[in-house]
């Protein structure tokens, strides 16, 4: 059987280091911050949010078919790859990824595999997560994308904006509406849908009941398939840990494997310093 290598972007929010460690490739999308017109700054992500606080606007963008194609051509030397690629949902990303796949298979040898994960972020880290288990049990690339697959359809990303502000410069919100909210103080929980894009679950008044909304969101719907459970934040690790708290209460989560770090550059561009984002393995999204 030849040998399986695991890649990813890395939107899946598991730092690089670490990702070296598991021996997961990866690849980061282009970050450029609009208010200086640098590429891809050399920042800490505490920095990057702190930058944000001070006015700055930051944007993302693809990985082109060119640099997928290229990073295909140096993985298939060593074997058949499975990549688990962002939201196509939300990136053109995945689309490039799977022009490039099909390039590169078309040259013979060993393939790529490419999976849109219709998520990101510590959801699209569980999948890797998962996908690992199946791989060190011995299982072919294609049983490893079939699972893929099916998994991605059973994990909710469910996240909270301290302020709508990021939201509406991002234009992930109309700026009429963000302002409206922001009077009212009114707290969207918003969600990854079966399509793989951002919509709103529910609206609460207050930031202290969005985050007691959230646990109760994981305490209703998390159905143990994974014990990975990500709780991600744009520099708020208080509320993080006061999620993470709330839900070790409850001794039937003490097996839980909760994973609190920073939310990456790219749903972080959107949703700003203060965003609390939290992924679990649930029935449906």
């Amino acid at each position: 059987m030849s040998k399986i290598i695991l890649s990813v972007e890395e939107t899946c929010d598991i730092d690089p280091a670490e990702l070296d460690k598991l021996g997961v490739r990866h690849l980061p999308l282009c970050l450029r911050n609009e208010t200086t017109g640098e590429e891809n700054p050399k920042i800490t992500l505490k920095e990057f949010y702190n930058e944000i606080r001070h006015g700055a606007t930051f944007k993302t963008s693809l990985i082109n078919e060119f640099e997928f194609t290229e990073f295909f051509k140096n993985l298939v030397k060593e074997g058949d790859v499975v990549h688990l690629g962002f939201t196509g949902g939300l990136s053109g990303t995945n689309k490039c990824a799977m022009d490039a796949a099909e390039k590169v298979n078309a040259l013979g040898g060993n393939k790529v595999y490419v999976v849109d994960t219709l998520t990101g972020s510590g959801a699209q880290a569980i999948i890797l997560r998962e996908v690992m288990k199946k791989l060190e049990a011995g299982a072919s690339a294609q049983e490893v994308v079939d699972f893929a697959n099916d998994l991605k359809m059973h994990i909710t990303l469910n996240f909270t904006p301290e302020d709508m502000k990021t939201l509406a410069k991002s234009g992930r919100l109309n700026k009429v509406l963000a302002l409206i909210g922001t009077i009212l103080n009114i707290k969207p929980i918003i969600y990854c849908t079966n399509e793989g894009k951002f919509a709103i679950r529910q609206k609460v008044i207050s930031r202290k009941k969005a985050l007691l909304r959230m646990v109760e969101l994981f305490k209703e719907n998390y159905n143990f398939l994974s014990e990975y459970v990500y709780i991600l934040h744009g520099d708020k690790e208080e509320d993080a840990n006061f999620i993470k708290n709330e839900i070790l209460k409850d001794e039937r989560f003490a097996k839980c494997n909760i994973v609190v770090d920073y939310l990456g550059t790219i749903v972080g561009a959107h949703g700003g310093p203060g965003n609390l984002c939290m992924c679990f393995t649930s029935e449906k999204r």
